[in-house]
């Protein structure tokens, strides 16, 4: 049993290729997202999936803080069993060997690119074509997969969450876990679009040529505190204290 949860903010047009795609991997699924967003609560509805609105994401004048509105999401969708922290632009092989995780460890599979972004889902015999990022990269948000009843995670909030971007808090989470303790299932998944740009909202174009409002403050925002992410003596840490 796998229970994922989702965070879409101007995020429905993709969510609209990955979410049916994805959904057999799910016994139960949740989707976070803001108000506004009306793309994203379509998608949901038309997938029969529930979503859940609010405006965590920019309390405290955060730029784009995924992490306090995702833990908001854990209390609704429930803290037990596997759990799966799935961003809205990631698909699932459906052709896949067969797996069993265990218990103590965080799974966390290599992913592809798929940029400029399909108008349809790509044929998985297509996703191996595109370029893979780095064999080391971290044990990031984009899908981390563990058991709720792990003992590393502790009491809730299991993130931090007084981070004004999207840029470091999933970091902190996956520290969490021994070195021995952080494993790659054998699959990969697919991204849809680049990655790393994100951050502070979406910043890349939608799937029909149109730009998110913003764009470009946005991406001014992303580039100003990852400069300050890599200057910081403190590794990062001190942008977090921009909302205390």
């Amino acid at each position: 049993m796998t229970r994922a949860i989702i965070i879409s903010v101007e995020y429905g047009d993709i969510l609209e290729l990955t979410l049916p795609y994805n959904r057999e991997f799910f016994s139960d699924v949740l989707v976070v997202s803001v108000d506004s967003d009306k793309k994203t609560q379509q998608v949901c509805a038309d997938n029969d999936v529930p979503v859940y609105c609010t405006d965590a994401f920019y309390r405290k004048n955060a730029v784009f803080n995924k992490f306090a509105a995702l833990e908001e999401g854990l209390d609704v969708l429930g803290r037990k069993d596997w759990m799966l922290i799935l961003d809205a632009d990631i698909l699932i092989p459906k052709l896949r060997p067969a797996f069993t995780p265990r218990e103590g460890n965080i799974y966390t599979p290599h992913r592809r690119i798929w940029d400029p972004l399909p108008n349809e889902v790509p044929e998985e015999r297509l996703w191996r074509t595109k370029r893979r990022t780095l064999a080391n990269e971290e044990f990031a948000g984009y899908f981390q997969l563990f058991h709720a009843n792990d003992t590393v995670l502790g009491p809730s909030p299991w993130h931090e969450t007084n981070w004004t971007w999207a840029g470091g808090a999933d970091t902190f989470f996956n520290l969490k876990w021994p070195a021995n303790k952080k494993v790659r299932p054998p699959f990969e998944v697919l991204h849809l679009g680049p990655p790393f740009t994100n951050w502070a909202g979406r910043t890349n174009a939608f799937i029909d040529g149109t730009m998110p409002e913003d764009a470009q403050k946005r991406i001014e925002i992303k580039d100003m505190l990852l400069k300050a992410r890599r200057t910081s003596s403190r590794g990062g840490r001190f942008l977090k204290e921009k909302i205390r």
